[in-house]
């Protein structure tokens, strides 16, 4: 029996999807990133409960943060790229009381890596960010 009620709260997915395609800039001779609205967004293979589950069964609450009933939601954002792998994962959240869940919050999300069918714009596929809420609950003892 866990102490956790590990909820996501996909209800704010907030799929803050964007694709990151590059266009050349011949003036200068270099790429700059262009962010646009995206044909099909990235998502994990087998769907946003294939996504739940994976959270909540890799998810470890920190013992620190149990042991003095902290609680919290921790926002990550990253990027899918092209091929299906995470980057740039970082919070954008910081519990001072508790920084072990926004360190548990990043293992997780890398570990998702590679699990990623990549966005589409174009028939092509494209870089996506992502912000997912994670929370910690340690659900009701009583």
């Amino acid at each position: 029996m866990r102490l956790l009620t590990f909820v996501t709260l996909l209800l704010f997915f907030q799929t803050s999807v964007k694709a990151q395609d590059t266009l050349n800039n011949k003036s200068e001779g270099t790429d700059s990133g262009v962010i646009m609205p995206i044909a099909r967004q990235a998502e994990f293979k087998g769907g946003l409960e294939a996504l739940y589950q994976y959270v909540a069964k890799h998810v470890k609450y920190p013992y620190r943060c149990m042991e003095n009933s902290i609680e919290g939601v921790v926002i990550v954002s990253f990027i899918v790229e092209k091929d299906g792998q995470v980057s740039n994962v970082e919070t954008l959240t910081q519990h001072k009381s508790c920084p072990e869940m926004d360190a548990e919050a990043i293992r997780v999300i890398r570990k998702t890596s590679g699990k990623w069918i990549p966005g589409l714009q174009r028939n092509k596929a494209v870089r996506c960010s992502f912000r997912l809420p994670v929370r910690f609950d340690l659900g009701d003892s009583t």
